[in-house]
């Protein structure tokens, strides 16, 4: 999230010249200053503005060589304005005490000369510091202080600035309590300001933090229209620095969206700028990122490095000490403010001669402006038909893949077994399956061969699109296997899929493909009813119900070892066999289930607990187990999102030992 102190290069260049000709017009100000000293000072400030977008370590060094020349100065508007640059030069590298500490001399200062412009300036960027540490309350009272001051002023542009950052802290809120509307509302009007003020850079820094928390919103599109826009907006106006956060909220978009390449490939953008910048917060924040997704596409050992990356710059962003310094330097604020009475600055003589240079000055201004508003127009107009353009192509291809998955679903139910063809080998059972996306990485699968009823549940690796593939070929492999070559023994099924699995997807120690799934497969003998089973990394139970009345669950432990290729020694599938009584329960399921997490503290439900669960509903018709398992997953996530696949199956036997 990108904190603005509401910098403008452009209106800062025309200021300079303003407050060049007005400072030395007020001997209220100028009184002890030369003006050799003035001109170097505004000179430098001026230089370091240029170079605040584009070279970092410059603009750094114009300003730090005017604050060392000001400190011998007696100009306290001058020690102010060097001071607030110091300051947001400071916070915009993560050095928050070094800022805190510039920004509790510049509140000071800025209090007794009573300038309202550089009061905003200041109150917003501390009020920034407390919204990076996440104090929010302290954040508001000064942000609410700076727009107070703003509105009286009719600084529109300012206003935009506080109304951004008050929706980013509204916006960390909503990521707790999963309601977006508030941050939504409030970054509407914040750029609707920023629109007002005719303001390139702030509209580019509203549309994306927007874009942000309309992202974790699952407002996908509506993200990707207004990053689109931010980016395009940012590279016609040369704002190398604001496309750090842009590229980084893209790639974590696209990672949201499960588009990992496309994530990697703004990651790594937005890397090369933030180096560039200096920019360690945002460097932290990519490198956590690029870990996750490389992680999700099951490249180990990258998101390992990129981890390392992550936790060594981690700690630079935020620490305990920074907040501590922060509440020192505001209480020994609110002390001295109490202590002492603020200097007002008296009007002095020269009126006259003070007005008619503002008239002139204000009149260039005036000219600067006309020159600006109508490059802005037809800036603007470019802009609008590029956007436009822009946004037709993102439409298209949004509904090209979503209409790509939607086709994918409508393959997956053709090929899944549906409730007739279950019902009719298994009379009593059910199937509780809850994707986390449109399509499932989860299958299931069965068939009768003769007196043998056969039934399989497997996880594939991944879920949505990816998953949904691989379940394809999970599915066409055991209809081979069992119903073409007639293999019916469990361990032997298992056996085969896994050297077709292989073959496949050509794996092998030298290539990085290392898919496949974790599977459960059953086979009953109606005749001798004896059930053979054989797993892969997922176990099966039965909950048996004994002649006592006592109800207790059999675990059947699975082959360490999943569906697919594995640099060390394979070895062949067990093989289980049980002897099935009337009234027993086989349950097979994948761990999406039991990884969920909820509940009062947010913990996985974990396998003990759904055991116990299905003990517990064990003498209750198939329909209503499947019913209370499906209730009982949903209370249990609650408001969080759903992790994985689920898929969970039961068949009841109605036997006798024979």
């Amino acid at each position: 999230m990108i904190i603005n102190n509401g910098e403008n290069n452009f209106f800062k260049r025309i200021i300079y010249f303003l407050v060049v000709i007005q400072f030395f017009s007020c001997p209220a100000i100028s009184q002890s200053v030369t003006k050799e000293d003035s001109l170097f000072v505004l000179s430098y400030i001026n230089k370091s503005y240029k170079f605040k977008y584009s070279n970092i370590d410059s603009s750094n060094y114009y300003v730090d060589i005017a604050y060392q020349r000001v400190k011998k100065s007696n100009s306290l508007y001058l020690k102010t304005l060097t001071a607030v640059e110091l300051a947001i030069s400071a916070q915009n590298m993560a050095e928050y005490k070094k800022s805190a500490e510039y920004f509790g001399e510049a509140i000071i200062l800025a209090e007794k000369l009573n300038n309202k412009k550089l009061l905003t300036q200041v109150y917003t960027g501390f009020g920034n510091l407390f919204a990076i540490q996440k104090q929010y309350n302290q954040a508001k009272e000064y942000y609410n202080k700076a727009i107070k001051i703003s509105q009286e002023i009719n600084d529109t542009r300012k206003v935009s600035v506080i109304l951004m950052n008050l929706a980013n802290i509204e916006y960390n809120i909503a990521c707790f309590n999963k309601n977006f509307r508030k941050c939504d509302s409030v970054y509407t009007e914040a750029y609707n300001w920023a629109t007002l003020a005719q303001d390139t850079g702030q509209q580019i820094r509203c549309l994306g933090n927007w874009a942000l928390a309309l992202s974790d919103d699952e407002k996908f599109d509506a993200s990707l229209d207004k990053l689109t826009r931010a980016i395009v907006l940012a590279n016609l106006v040369n704002h190398e620095s604001d496309l750090v956060y842009l590229y980084y909220y893209l790639g974590r978009t696209y990672e949201l969206m499960e588009l990992h390449e496309k994530a990697m490939e703004a990651f790594h953008k937005s890397v090369e700028l933030a180096v560039k910048f200096k920019d360690i917060e945002f460097l932290s924040e990519n490198y956590y990122c690029m870990a996750e997704a490389n992680y999700a596409m099951g490249n180990y050992k990258e998101a390992f490095d990129y981890f390392k990356k992550y936790k060594s710059t981690e700690d630079t962003v935020s620490s305990k000490e920074i907040a501590n310094e922060l509440n020192a330097i505001k209480t020994k604020y609110d002390t001295d403010k109490k202590q002492q009475e603020i200097a007002l600055l008296k009007a002095n003589a020269n009126k006259d001669r003070i007005t008619k240079i503002s008239l002139t000055a204000g009149t260039i201004l005036l000219i600067f402006l006309g020159f600006l508003l109508l490059n802005r127009y037809r800036l603007k107009s470019k802009t609008n038909a590029l956007l436009e353009k822009q946004n037709q192509i993102i439409s298209e291809k949004n509904k090209d893949i979503s209409d790509s998955i939607n086709y994918a679903k409508k393959i997956q139910d053709a090929i899944l077994p549906d409730d007739t063809d279950i019902q009719e080998i298994f009379p009593e059972s059910f199937v509780v399956s809850l994707p986390k996306d449109v399509v499932s990485g989860d299958f299931y699968w069965c068939t009768q061969y003769k007196n043998y009823k056969l039934f399989a549940v497997a996880d594939c690796t991944g879920h949505g699109v990816p998953g949904a593939f691989m379940s394809m070929i999970g599915n066409t492999l055991l209809n081979q296997i069992v119903i073409e070559r007639h293999i019916i023994k469990p361990n032997l099924i298992l056996d085969e899929l896994r050297k077709e699995i292989i073959k496949v997807l050509k794996q092998g120690e030298d290539r990085l493909n290392k898919d496949g799934m974790d599977i459960s497969i059953i086979c009953i003998d109606s005749e001798t009813n004896t059930l053979e089973i054989a797993c892969a990394n997922n176990p099966v139970w039965i909950v048996r119900k004994d002649t006592n009345g006592s109800v207790s669950l059999i675990e059947i432990k699975p082959d360490k070892q999943p569906i697919g290729y594995i640099s060390k020694n394979q070895t062949a599938f067990s093989l289980h066999t049980i002897q099935l009584c009337t009234d027993d329960v086989i349950y097979q399921f994948s761990d999406g289930y039991a990884d969920q997490f909820g509940g009062n503290q947010g913990k996985k439900f974990k396998y003990n607990q759904l055991k116990e669960l299905l003990v517990d509903i064990h003498g209750t018709s198939m329909s209503l187990q499947a019913e209370k398992l499906k209730t009982q997953f949903i209370d249990w996530k609650g408001q969080l999102d759903q992790i994985d696949d689920v898929l969970l199956t039961g068949i009841k036997i109605a036997v006798k030992k024979g």
